[in-house]
């Protein structure tokens, strides 16, 4: 009798401390795994994914009409950005007329566009042709130059563009106060070349940031 109990004991003795050593790293291992991974869910993602721009629209005439016809267009002004200010050296906007992008404007290869500053203000146009606009200064009609002076008000005289991006504060990023000018007739022949309706697409690193109606 004492022999097998004996031997019962023996079969039913618990499991090693090695084996047990072992059992309790390889789960401290898979835990540490785990919370790897999930820190990493907050780390990895792109910034510019979280990027949104915030705009409001409002329609604008052209008071020197008769001098340069461009029939008035729409001001879109910067309300508020979620995320870092993007740079506009890295900015692309396109207008799109029923889906189709009838113009872009792509600050990075500086395609089509003509530059220029006055004060703090830095403006960029994106002429169809030789833009131009009415100085009411001198009275006349002047070429748009990097040169040139344009006061506030006589940017909404500019003919033969699609848009002027206004830099208000001349930081050299898109920010709240900024604002996109589009114009109605960008050939200046006196005929709508955009409507209301029509969409201008903001985009930044690849990702849309924004695309407004006019």
């Amino acid at each position: 009798m004492g022999r097998l109990y004996r031997k019962m004991w023996k079969e039913n003795k618990g499991v090693s401390p090695v084996i047990a050593t072992i059992m309790m790293v390889a789960v401290t291992v898979v835990l540490v795994g785990v919370l790897v991974v999930y820190m990493s869910s907050f780390t990895t993602q792109n910034p510019t994914s979280a990027m949104s721009l915030a705009t409001t629209t409002d329609s604008f005439t052209n008071p020197y009409d008769t001098q340069t016809t461009n029939m008035g267009g729409w001001t879109l002004s910067v309300a508020s950005i979620s995320g870092d200010a993007p740079d506009l050296q890295q900015l692309v906007i396109t207008i799109k007329t029923g889906g189709v992008a009838v113009a872009t404007f792509d600050l990075s290869t500086n395609t089509a566009i003509v530059q220029g500053q006055t004060g703090n203000v830095k403006w960029y146009v994106v002429p169809s042709g030789t833009a131009q606009f009415y100085d009411a200064s001198a009275s006349s009609v002047t070429a748009v130059s990097s040169s040139a002076t344009i006061e506030s008000s006589e940017f909404r005289s500019i003919e033969n563009a699609y848009m002027v991006v206004l830099d208000n504060d001349g930081d050299g990023k898109l920010t709240p106060g900024d604002a996109v000018m589009v114009f109605r007739d960008n050939t200046g022949d006196g005929t709508a070349d955009l409507n209301s309706g029509d969409v201008v697409e903001f985009k930044y690193s690849g990702q849309i940031i924004a695309s407004p109606s006019l």
